[in-house]
């Protein structure tokens, strides 16, 4: 059924596809790329912000273009007439605002969030170059949009159980960057360019005490200064070194062991292309990878001992033990290592037994930071789509709208 249609000028229609209710369209010119609209409010006068009295006088009238939405493929400009106002009351002079456009933007609202949209998937100079305006005013448009967002929470008002990690901004290059999750929401809390104690204690004791004292757990790997800080800062929490950080040390001298045989061994073909094999999970093995890890145990039976060991490990962390019986656990397992006499081993041995309590306290709350370790992966996407972000601020910003 066809709905009864009103005839529309020109300019009524342009008005109906703005959608700017308080606009009026005076003219409109139109070329193959750009749609420029010029237009004016249709308010008879305006309101003074310091005393709040109507005013019909004007001084001065003058022209701002401002980008829209785009209409049919065409980029839309508009052309906005602005009354400066005089108010007889106060004696002051101002200009009129409007709802739909920040006082120094060139873009409408509408464009500006179109645009920090487009900006979370895409790198700045895409952006610019697909809207139409230069790179910097981008950048500027995605900060004031991420910062406006950031201002409307507390992101640390609700965090019980804290993760913290880091990642290199420029690999090789060591500038890490710290990263602080919440593991109940699954979500980044923060960005900080230092991961050293003194600023670490610095930043957290900026935050209320209220945060301090809620904290029940602190999920870390075995770096000494996220360690110390949550001994120093947190007096409530109970420190977890997270298991998976372990497992990779264990991980580490297996690979340790693979490789001096091979180096001692290198006509073994056996032994060639077996490391991930010897590192994965038993149960994710292909059928190929399970015969060349029998081809690999008969030419190495030390391997085929700490390949056991790994495992042996690793089910005690995968099983539900109460922290004193799975600490029995681990301190036979220790037992057992002494036995073998593996030089790596013992290494790992070592390196376990100075970290043992942290390590021990994932047994009491089965907490682990594998939250921050996928959230790092999704801030390395983000560092990959970012080209030309250079400035950390940004960046910053970038990661906490997106991980929300």
């Amino acid at each position: 059924m066809w709905l009864k249609q009103e005839i529309m000028s020109e300019n009524s229609t342009y008005e109906f596809l703005l959608n700017l209710p308080l606009l009026e369209v005076t003219k409109v010119a139109l070329d193959k790329h750009h749609l420029v609209i010029n237009c004016r409010s249709k308010l008879g006068g305006g309101i003074c912000p310091c005393c709040q009295q109507k005013t019909d006088i004007v001084n001065q009238r003058y022209n701002r273009v401002l980008s829209d939405l785009s209409i049919s493929g065409r980029d839309v400009l508009l052309e906005l007439e602005i009354r400066q106002f005089y108010c007889s009351v106060c004696n002051r002079y101002f200009s009129e605002q409007f709802d739909f456009v920040s006082e120094h933007s060139h873009t409408t609202t509408r464009q500006a969030k179109w645009i920090f949209m487009l900006c979370e998937k895409q790198a700045h100079s895409q952006v610019a170059s697909l809207v139409g305006i230069s790179i910097t005013q981008v950048a500027n448009i995605y900060k004031q949009g991420a910062e406006d967002i950031l201002a409307a929470c507390d992101r640390y008002s609700l965090v019980r159980n804290l993760g913290i990690d880091e990642i290199a901004l420029r690999k090789g290059k060591g500038d890490y960057v710290c990263v602080l999750t919440d593991l109940d929401r699954g979500w980044v809390i923060d960005i900080l360019p230092f991961r050293d104690k003194q600023r670490l204690i610095e930043h957290f004791r900026s935050k209320s005490s209220t945060f301090l004292q809620q904290i029940e757990n602190v999920a870390c790997d075995m770096w000494d200064g996220y360690i110390s800080t949550a001994m120093a800062i947190f007096p409530n929490a109970a420190i977890i070194i997270d298991r998976f950080h372990v497992t990779m040390h264990l991980n580490e001298a297996i690979d340790n062991q693979r490789k001096a045989l091979r180096k001692a061994n290198p006509q073994a073909e056996e032994l060639k292309n077996s490391k991930w094999a010897l590192l994965k999970n038993p149960a994710d093995l292909t059928q190929k990878e399970k015969e060349k890890l029998l081809n690999v145990f008969e030419t190495s039976p030390i391997l085929e001992e700490l390949y056991e060991m790994k495992n042996t490990f690793k089910a005690i962390f995968d099983a539900n033990f109460s922290k004193t019986f799975a600490t029995q656990q681990i301190d036979y397992w220790i037992e057992q290592t002494q036995v073998i006499a593996n030089q790596y081993l013992n290494k790992f041995v070592k390196t376990f037994n100075n970290y043992k309590k942290w390590i021990c306290n994932y047994f009491d709350q089965k907490l682990s930071n594998g939250i921050t370790e996928g959230c790092n992966n999704r801030i390395k996407t983000i560092k990959r789509q970012a080209y030309g972000m250079t400035n950390f601020r940004n960046f910053r910003l970038r990661v906490l709208t997106q991980l929300d």
